[in-house]
């Protein structure tokens, strides 16, 4: 008799691991196929006259860094040991789309 409800018991614990495991992944696959892929590209941009790390970032930083955090990726893709640009010259900036560009 004891060796029957252990046997139950194993069963319904897989049972309950198994169900556990399916729910997680369809939730997962969910989340995945809600939310579009992102892509991460670099491009140039002409510094204009007036510009600032600050405005070039409030224009271009993506959803989910602050501005000061894009401000140092900015400092840092351009090797800049300030926040000094000049009009003129060009920027390396990152920015994410939705598109795969090949």
């Amino acid at each position: 008799m004891e060796k029957k409800n252990i046997i139950i018991s194993l069963s319904i614990l897989f049972t309950v691991i198994f169900i556990i495991s399916i729910s997680s992944t369809m939730i997962t696959d969910a989340k995945e196929k809600s939310s579009p892929k992102t892509y991460k590209y670099y491009t140039s941009i002409y510094i204009e006259k007036g510009d600032t790390l600050w405005s070039i970032a409030e224009q271009y930083a993506y959803e989910g860094i602050s501005t000061t955090d894009y401000i140092s990726e900015l400092k840092k893709i351009n090797n800049l040991k300030d926040e000094t640009i000049y009009a003129g010259c060009y920027l390396l900036i990152s920015y994410y789309s939705h598109t795969y560009l090949k």
